[in-house]
């Protein structure tokens, strides 16, 4: 005998329903975020249902730590998409109400239905690369909104000088900075404090082009205190960028520490354009198990379309449109227009393939997830095989087959 537990969560308890094999669902006393609470709560079911065989737990996605829970607490755990479970309602019910205990009645049925209830929650194979993926992103998001706010106060206060930085979080940048945050500062600055505020790294070009900016930079006429505090402003914003950037250095070695070992991570790094991070990405969601097939990993990243429609016209096409499948996490489609992008600059076939889409109407972000397709199944056959990439055998093969726009290319220089 099987039961089906409809869970719907929120930050502090789950609202459950019941139901034990094709009986009618019934609410039941959920549970509080632990481990013990998720323990308890089964227990209950199985000391009123002692035949039981398995307890089916159908839960929503967007809770990552209910889902451990119940897995960790011996259920079977089915995770369902949000959008999906909605519209299974709609299919139920025609009268819209909604409640908490009524989307646990009707997770329970989503469950009840082989049709619709994916299959069981295992543990991600790569939980190191995940969090860690997950960390990275979450520092340079925190990174790059501090630069973006350093940047904001360098165009109002100082114009000439934002323009001539190209990166606010290198080194002699925020030494630079630090000793002279206005344009206060920068009125006092003459030609020898300008070159002891200076790496000696800082190329000749760059140190005229911003010493010619100096120059230009008069002072707003602000009083000592409002100059102080902008000084201040300036001041927490780099202390904010330097400790990020120790973080996201920490991370990425962390990152390298945790793959170093795998073989797949060297032979995908053979491609020009992929390093460290596109290989962590395409490990974690595109190669996390062996591929069935030569489009899986481009469905794992969103690089394969979707179609909808049905039915032909007169001529023989079909009826319908193609979509971008929206249905993977949002990293992977990142990744898969990074892929797409680092191909085009490093890879002749691929920028030869982007000329191509453009030329048919193609959007810029379409052509790249078109590369990111082909080049995922050229990883896909490199990893099945065991062997580094060759980017002229790929270009032999495209000529064999007749491909307009690769039959001018030409090999590259060894």
């Amino acid at each position: 005998m099987e039961i089906y537990v409809g869970v719907d969560w929120s930050a502090t308890s789950v609202v459950c329903a019941l139901a034990v094999g094709d009986g009618p669902s019934r609410a039941i006393r959920g549970a509080e975020p632990s481990l013990g609470s998720v323990r308890d709560l089964l227990g209950r079911i199985r000391a009123q249902h002692p035949a039981v065989e398995q307890i089916h737990v159908v839960i929503q996605a967007g809770a990552p730590g209910w889902v451990r829970l119940f897995h960790a607490a011996g259920s079977v755990v089915h995770v369902v998409d949000t959008k999906q479970s909605m519209k299974f309602a709609q299919s139920l019910s025609s009268s819209g109400a909604k409640d908490d205990q009524r989307e646990a009645n009707v997770l329970v049925e989503m469950g009840r239905s082989p049709a619709h209830c994916p299959a069981p929650w295992q543990p991600e194979p790569q939980d190191a690369l995940c969090r860690l993926g997950a960390t990275h992103e979450q520092v340079s998001a925190e990174l790059g909104r501090a630069e973006r706010q350093l940047r904001s106060i360098l165009r109002d206060e100082m114009p000439l000088v934002d323009q001539v930085l190209d990166h606010v979080k290198a080194k002699w940048v925020i030494a630079f900075l630090r000793k002279h945050p206005t344009a206060q500062h920068l009125a006092r600055l003459d030609r020898a404090s300008f070159e002891e505020a200076l790496s000696g790294r800082v190329k000749a070009s760059r140190r005229e082009a911003l010493w010619a900016a100096v120059q230009r930079t008069e002072p707003l006429g602000l009083d000592d205190q409002i100059a102080d505090i902008e000084a201040l402003r300036v001041g927490l914003l780099l202390d904010r960028i330097e400790l990020l950037a120790t973080q996201l250095a920490q991370v990425e070695a962390r990152l390298d520490e945790v793959t170093r070992s795998m073989g797949s991570r060297h032979l995908l790094e053979s491609v020009d354009g992929i390093g460290l991070k596109q290989a962590a990405t395409l490990l974690q969601f595109a190669f996390d198990a062996p591929p069935e097939h030569r489009d899986q990993a481009s469905i794992k990243l969103g690089a394969s379309p979707v179609f909808r429609g049905s039915g032909e016209t007169r001529d023989g096409h079909k009826k319908g449109r193609t979509f971008m499948r929206r249905a993977t996490h949002h990293r992977a489609r990142r990744g898969t227009y990074l892929l797409g992008r680092l191909a085009q600059q490093n890879l002749g076939w691929a920028a030869a393939m982007y000329v191509d889409a453009r030329q048919r109407g193609q959007s810029a972000a379409t052509a790249y997830r078109r590369i990111a397709r082909s080049l995922l199944r050229i990883l896909t056959a490199m990893l099945r095989e065991g062997i580094p990439y060759d980017e002229q055998r790929y270009i032999a093969v495209l000529k064999a087959k007749g491909v307009p726009w690769a039959q001018s290319l030409q090999p590259s220089p060894t």
